[in-house]
């Protein structure tokens, strides 16, 4: 944030044309916007309060490229070194089942792909589990 400030700053400062003004008003009028608005409201000077404008909205324009080249050069890093996809979790990994699913659900995997899909609440044959009230 503090550099883009500063990159407005600097062109707002590199654009600001105070011709014929004091030297305080013009030291005023360059140090910020608002402080170029001030001078331009207290000398009634329509086109300094313009040349501020101006100034402002150049160095605006000169920050925001400043954003886009940031964000540029974000998005080519990230995709350099940042990995292509997650790595794959191991079967049998630490105690676990199939894909680190616990052994119970290791074996309604196994159950599940011999015969199809397991019904909810069911065997693999679409029997329902005797142990079960009806």
């Amino acid at each position: 944030m503090a550099v883009l400030g500063t990159v407005l700053n600097s062109v707002y400062r590199g654009g600001i044309r105070v011709t014929g003004l004091p030297a305080a008003a013009a030291a005023a009028a360059r140090s910020s916007v608002a402080g170029g608005v001030a001078v331009a409201h207290a000398a009634g000077s329509a086109p300094l309060l313009h040349a501020v404008g101006v100034a402002y909205v150049h160095g605006m324009d000169v920050m925001l490229w400043v954003c886009t080249a940031i964000a540029l050069a974000s998005a080519v890093l990230g995709l350099v070194f940042l990995p292509r996809s997650a790595p794959a979790a191991t079967a049998g990994a630490a105690g676990t089942g199939a894909a680190g699913m616990g052994p119970a659900a290791t074996s309604a995997v196994t159950a599940g792909q011999q015969g199809g899909p397991v019904p909810a609440g069911g065997a693999p044959d679409g029997s329902r589990d005797s142990a079960r009230a009806e």
